[in-house]
């Protein structure tokens, strides 16, 4: 069954169908209400478990591109280092947001740059704040619901390049940083079009969902490296958090009420998902976004999925019943050499391009 939203075209298929797609979905039963188009994505037979498809996205070996590092020494004393790969002749460009922890060397992000480049578009990556490998100087660093250093790189991209399109992909924090933005800006963003992947588009789902004990080694992972900052910050963090209660946070939900409510100028935890969340924000959406999720993301239940009556008609919204969290491990989309994410980022700025309004049929 397809529905209209707007310019929006989502297919809404059977819970069974995508159920029997996505190799196990936990909550098929309750796909029917989600405005979704499914992607063609299938992932091998021997590669189809969403685990799988984590570890290998986060894992994979990919060259590190042709940098050229820019730091941009901000007003507030901090810095941020941009990494960019030059493309001459190119009438496009793609700003790049990591995820939590990540940076502009981790695969996904070192992948899906080398197919832009390849491709000829030119291509910039932002490492946010204390993400390049040296600690930023200040006690705030980064979060999910900020948008002021994505921003201010994205305009100097746009003085920097007048003559080139812009365009941002964003995976799972980045993602929402840049629904976010999206959001917020309407027709003012610097952006001509933005790619989601895995956004946690509710912070307080996703954040309840990783702490459950199911998802032991996601969690102890990821905050073990957000403890180890705290740790390498320790000098400019004391007296503006309580470092010990930091270091012996066991949660998600414990460590950014500790950490980044308060460094960040938050109430508390709450006030911090709540303001952060991208998923309020899509309604504001006035350029063409596609957010692309898979229904065995390991890292968020589809409770975190917006309804129809929650996106602009310049949004839309694809699910893959396969793909894990920033995975989609398998054949390119074209069913050419390389990896499907990579591909399907190529392509989905390949359609924009050649978009006269609203977002682009295909994605």
């Amino acid at each position: 069954m397809v529905h209209g939203v707007g310019s929006v075209v989502l297919a809404l298929p059977s819970a069974r169908s995508l159920a029997s797609e996505g190799g196990g979905w936990h909550d098929a039963a309750s796909l029917t209400e989600y405005p979704v188009k499914i992607m063609p994505f299938r992932a091998p037979v021997f590669l189809s478990h969403p685990h799988v498809q984590t570890v290998l996205g986060s894992w994979r070996r990919v060259s590190r591109p042709a940098w050229r590092r820019e730091r941009i020494e901000l007003a507030d004393g901090d810095f941020l280092d941009v990494d960019h790969v030059d493309a001459a002749d190119a009438s496009v460009h793609v700003l790049v947001l990591h995820g939590l922890g990540g940076s502009s060397d981790a695969p996904y992000v070192r992948g899906v740059v080398q197919a832009l480049s390849a491709a000829g578009y030119g291509v910039s990556a932002l490492n946010f704040r204390g993400c390049s490998g040296e600690p930023n100087r200040l006690a705030r660093a980064y979060h999910s619901g900020e948008t002021g250093d994505l921003l201010l790189v994205a305009e100097r991209l746009r003085a920097a390049h007048p003559g080139r399109r812009l365009y941002a992909v964003g995976f799972s924090l980045g993602g929402n940083a840049l629904l976010k933005a999206m959001g917020e800006g309407g027709d003012n963003v610097p952006f001509a079009g933005a790619l989601s992947v895995c956004a946690p588009l509710d912070l307080a789902i996703c954040s309840a969902y990783l702490d459950d004990g199911a998802w032991f080694a996601y969690r102890q992972y990821l905050l073990f490296a957000l403890r180890r900052m705290v740790k390498v910050k320790r000098r400019v963090l004391e007296g503006v958090i309580d470092v010990n209660r930091a270091r012996a946070s066991q949660t998600f939900r414990e460590y950014d009420d500790a950490v980044t409510a308060p460094i960040h100028g938050f109430a508390g935890v709450d006030d911090y998902y709540a303001r952060s969340s991208a998923r309020q924000y899509l309604a504001g959406v006035r350029r063409p976004t596609v957010i692309l999720h898979a229904a065995d993301d390991p890292f968020m239940p589809m409770a975190v999925v917006p309804r129809a009556d929650e996106l602009s008609p310049s949004v839309q919204l694809v699910v893959s019943g396969q793909g894990g969290h920033v995975g989609f491990v398998g054949r390119a989309a074209d069913g050419g050499r390389g990896w499907w994410l990579d591909s399907w980022v190529v392509e989905s700025v390949r359609r924009f391009e050649h978009s006269d309004a609203g977002v682009p049929s295909g994605l």
